[in-house]
């Protein structure tokens, strides 16, 4: 199987490059690392802690961790293109989960859960939109979009252990 090249163009365009190379973590896979190796490495090691380590090698741990199989062979797929487009495509589909997994929080976690009288809504309607994928489109906020990061870690610490302390994580 070989990459369409056109593909690999549209993520070239000036904006994404702007976006992937000030970005605290892709940034420097698009540059140092290859961003497929250390996929591909935490997925193996991942597949190997559920397989032997731990329940026990069984049918159904096999069958659980095949989808980890499938992400190896993704990610040794993605091995042949340069550094830059492992790290954008890395990027893509970072935002993009991160975006669902946020509206989720916000609205299954945060809007439910005060209806149903949880004592942690608030907790999970706060990480929804510190994590929500926005401000760092902002053309001005590219280039500080590192700074955004450790803000959003540091800003999440303290909420995850209110939310830890609301005694709702089993």
């Amino acid at each position: 199987m070989k990459f369409n090249k056109d593909a690999l163009t549209m993520l070239e365009a000036p904006w994404l490059k702007r976006q992937i190379e000030t970005h605290l973590f892709f940034g420097f896979f698009s540059r140092k690392f290859s961003f497929s190796m250390v996929f591909v490495a935490g997925c193996t090691l991942y597949f190997i802690y559920e397989l032997i380590l731990a329940q026990g090698p069984s049918t159904v741990t096999l069958i659980e961790s095949v989808q980890f199989l499938l992400f190896i062979f993704v990610g040794l797929y993605l091995l042949k293109i340069p550094k830059y487009h492992q790290a954008a495509i890395g990027w893509w589909v970072v935002k993009i989960s991160l975006f669902f997994v946020c509206v989720a929080m916000v609205i299954a976690g945060g809007l439910v859960g005060l209806l149903k009288g949880n004592p942690d809504y608030l907790h999970q309607i706060l990480i929804g939109f510190i994590w929500l994928p926005s401000i760092e489109f902002i053309p001005r906020l590219t280039e500080k979009q590192k700074y955004l990061t450790i803000g959003r870690v540091l800003i999440s610490i303290p909420l995850l252990i209110l939310w830890q302390q609301t005694g709702t994580w089993h």
